[in-house]
């Protein structure tokens, strides 16, 4: 752990707000306590309770490093990061990986003004106290809760696929009108008559209780079956992620909520959300595959059903996460632009930059071409089968 370790202060330069100083803080009670301060600014999986529950899972807490830029007006931004070792390098990424949709530093004050040169300046000088050989950044949001992300003013690439995301507002009809047409309405209707005529038909929060153990349970069944079926690696499937999604439930403050369709009290369909201020994101949802029940789409009418609760309560946003699949363009219309960002700090770490910058290029080339990606995922069913 790296407690009070002394500010490292950057050239000075002619702007107050130019003089930036780096700091580096390892796990502690002041420094979640500093994150959980300023965690509206973020998005959800820069939150305190999130992170801790992640790290936990994975008996991690000591690789987490929170990175500190500030000025002279103690405005500030704080970067949340897991340190990872990979081929000699020391690497500092967003903590939860792939299960992590988006990484947005905190924010204290205003840091608009900060140039860039001084800002990448900052995170290099962290990077050499901390022993990180380079910071690698996916998925970073151009901007966040309506302000710019400070990070993408420096070099940056488009990330391999783009967020999708959803205006929300407080008349519920009105937004699920802007996604389904007329005829769309009509046929949920139908649907929902009929999947009614198999049992009481509800949908709500799952407190943490048995209810909350039995929606896991079919969550992490109807994953196995669907990942499966793609011939793909199962995510959900290593007992440390089973135990940070229930304990991220469980907290006294949930960090993960889920949301569920429930047929005669059994689960039909389940969406896991984290939040962050007015936002909402989508980071797993399922449905159950049995075809009584899913021909009747269980999975549309509990979002349909989510969405309308969302509004009530008041939330401005919501996404379903990063990448590309019907129910996102669906539900979540509106494009989020992400970017990439790489810091290279040491030399192992330039090398090791270039190259992720690279694969993070080819994916997106794959992503984003149907005839490539298309080809991809049949060679993968065929090496799973």
């Amino acid at each position: 752990m790296i407690a009070n370790a002394p500010a490292l202060t950057g050239p000075a330069e002619t702007a107050p707000a130019a003089r930036l100083s780096a700091r580096v803080d390892g796990a502690s009670g002041a420094t979640f306590a500093r994150l959980a301060a300023a965690e509206a600014t973020a998005s959800p999986f820069q939150g305190a309770g999130w992170i801790t529950s992640y790290l936990d899972a994975h008996q991690a807490i000591d690789d987490f490093r929170l990175i500190e830029i500030g000025d002279e007006e103690g405005n500030a931004l704080l970067l949340p990061l897991h340190i990872l070792r990979c081929n000699g390098a020391s690497l500092a990424v967003k903590v939860g990986g792939a299960h992590a949709s988006f990484f947005v530093p905190l924010s204290i004050g205003d840091v608009s003004g900060w140039p860039s040169q001084a800002l990448a300046d900052a995170l290099i000088m962290a990077g050499e106290q901390a022993g990180i050989d380079a910071f690698l950044l996916a998925d970073g949001p151009l901007e966040w809760g309506g302000r710019p992300n400070p990070l993408v003013q420096m070099p940056h690439q488009s990330a391999p696929s783009s967020g999708a995301g959803l205006s929300l507002g407080a008349d519920a009809e009105a937004v699920l009108a802007r996604l389904m047409d007329r005829d769309d309405r009509k046929k949920q209707r139908y649907k929902r008559r009929k999947l009614a005529e198999s049992g009481c038909l509800a949908a709500g929060w799952t407190p943490c209780d048995a209810t909350l153990d039995a929606a896991l349970a079919c969550f992490f069944d109807w994953k196995a079956q669907q990942f499966a079926a793609l011939g793909a690696p199962d995510p959900f499937a290593a007992p440390d992620i089973r135990a940070f999604i229930r304990h991220a439930c469980c907290r006294p403050e949930p960090a993960i909520r889920l949301f569920v369709l429930t047929l005669d009290a059994r689960p039909a369909a389940v969406i896991g959300v984290a939040r962050s201020g007015g936002h909402v994101s989508g980071m797993f949802t399922a449905y159950d595959p049995t075809p009584a029940i899913s021909r009747f789409s269980p999975g549309d009418i509990m979002m349909a059903d989510f969405i309308q609760t969302l509004c009530t309560e008041g939330f401005s946003a919501f996404d379903l996460g990063v990448g590309e699949a019907r129910y996102k363009a669906h539900f979540c219309p509106e494009p989020i632009p992400l970017v990439d960002i790489a810091v290279p700090v040491t030399t192992l770490g330039r090398i090791t930059s270039a190259g992720w910058l690279m694969a993070r290029r080819m994916k997106r080339v794959i992503k984003q071409n149907p005839a490539a990606f298309g080809l991809a995922r049949k060679l993968r069913r065929a090496f799973a089968g």
